[in-house]
């Protein structure tokens, strides 16, 4: 049996933006995404036969569908993907096409944090989606610690002086991601 897999992905970074557009991502280096498909299709065991699917969204004039030999991509015309923008409605039907014309047997979407995700899971419903949390910077730095109190964290001892600059520079770093 082959599994169907549609990965949906914020931005066209790695592999996915040298296919679809011949460029550099321009929005990460996509390493952990272009690691983690050739891992599934270029499986060897034959007992794990994967079909997988790339779509993402950016500035584009057009839809655009292109194959490899081990994977289809999909850029939906939407505009680009960004943190916190919902997309219309509107749009469900690109997202009903790339369904329909790759037809997965699961979806599982990278990233909680732009609006594509969101669309494809207010779009689909027949479909099992599996969502990985990401961007999720400004719910973090309110409990860096997990909600603990640095006294809870470091206990009583002479090492309080060493370690909470360290706990401030995460808590700092916390702070500036989530803006």
């Amino acid at each position: 049996d082959v599994m169907r897999v549609l990965w949906v992905i914020a931005s066209p970074i790695g592999d996915t933006a040298r296919i679809l557009f011949g460029t550099e991502g321009k929005y990460g280096s996509g390493h952990w995404i272009d690691d983690t498909s050739k891992s599934l299709v270029n499986n060897t065991n034959s007992t794990n036969n994967v079909e997988l699917a790339i779509v993402t969204t950016s500035n584009v004039d057009s839809f655009i569908k292109k194959t490899t030999k081990n994977v289809v991509y999909y850029c939906l015309n939407m505009g680009k993907s960004q943190v916190g923008k919902r997309f219309s409605l509107d749009n469900s039907s690109k997202v009903k096409y790339v369904v329909e014309d790759f037809q997965p047997d699961i979806i599982h979407i990278w990233g909680s944090e732009t609006g594509i995700g969101l669309l494809f899971a207010e779009s689909v419903k027949d479909i099992p989606i599996v969502l990985c949390f990401q961007g999720v910077m400004t719910a973090i730095a309110k409990y860096p610690n997990g909600g603990l109190s640095r006294r809870q964290l470091t206990g009583f001892s002479i090492l309080d002086l060493i370690k909470y600059p360290i706990f401030n520079k995460i808590n700092k770093s916390y702070l500036r991601q989530s803006k």
